[in-house]
């Protein structure tokens, strides 16, 4: 068995109807899968580039600033398991259509979009990286980030985010969907850790998708074993 270890330094969550640290800590204990248009304002975002920032970008953006601070040059992963697939959908019903496509709605479609966006609003030219990996995207994004410490990075930010399926894709989705976003800064250190296992059957008929799982394993410091991936705090 391999392990990871990490400090979590400070946390950060959005969700429609979750919008403090105090809800999140409350649904910790009795967890439900989050879904709805809502989306931060992101006042402090110059209006012509907050027009650009769509639901889920804006979701990410305000965990990530929120869990970052003040801080700059901090790298970051940023790690979605669909990204904004509601985006990719409209482009691919238009080709189809064999319509033009916008450039710009192309550009924002990329999974590495949210990522640039937030660089370009926060002026921060740090290290940024995009990535998913299917079910275990969350555990992915804490792997890269092992990758940056170990390179001598004091800290990276982890943003995890997602959003429900466009009912084009949704026979095909294995979990529940959720609207959301969750950031933690990381740090050297034991507190918590994440070891590669014999892998075993993902556990079906979950109330939540799995990265929720993680945040929730995180906020309680429950451990957490789903496939090859096992969580275990101390």
């Amino acid at each position: 068995m391999s392990s990871l270890s990490f400090t979590l330094v400070r946390w950060a969550a959005w969700a429609p109807g979750l919008t403090t640290h105090e809800a999140w800590v409350d649904w910790a204990q009795k967890p439900w899968a989050p879904r709805g248009t809502d989306a931060p304002a992101l006042d402090d975002v110059p209006a012509m580039t907050r027009r650009r920032i769509e639901r889920l970008g804006r979701v990410a953006y305000r965990v990530a600033a929120e869990c970052e601070a003040d801080e700059r040059g901090v790298p970051a992963v940023f790690s979605s398991r669909h990204g904004d697939s509601a985006r990719s959908v409209d482009l691919l019903t238009a080709l189809a259509r064999e319509e033009a496509l916008s450039p710009t709605s192309f550009g924002l479609s990329v999974h590495n979009a949210v990522a640039g966006q937030y660089s370009i609003a926060r002026k921060d030219v740090a290290n940024f990286t995009s990535l998913s990996a299917g079910r275990w995207s969350a555990e992915a994004a804490f792997v890269e980030a092992a990758g940056l410490l170990a390179e001598g990075s004091p800290q990276v930010l982890v943003v995890v985010y997602d959003a429900s399926l466009p009912p084009l894709y949704t026979p095909f989705g294995d979990e529940p969907d959720a609207d959301f976003a969750w950031a933690v800064m990381l740090a050297p250190g034991a507190q918590v850790h994440l070891d590669a296992v014999t892998p075993a059957a993902s556990r079906e008929g979950a109330p939540l998708p799995h990265a929720l799982e993680v945040l929730q394993a995180l906020l309680t410091r429950a451990p957490l074993r789903d496939g090859p991936w096992a969580w275990r705090h101390g």
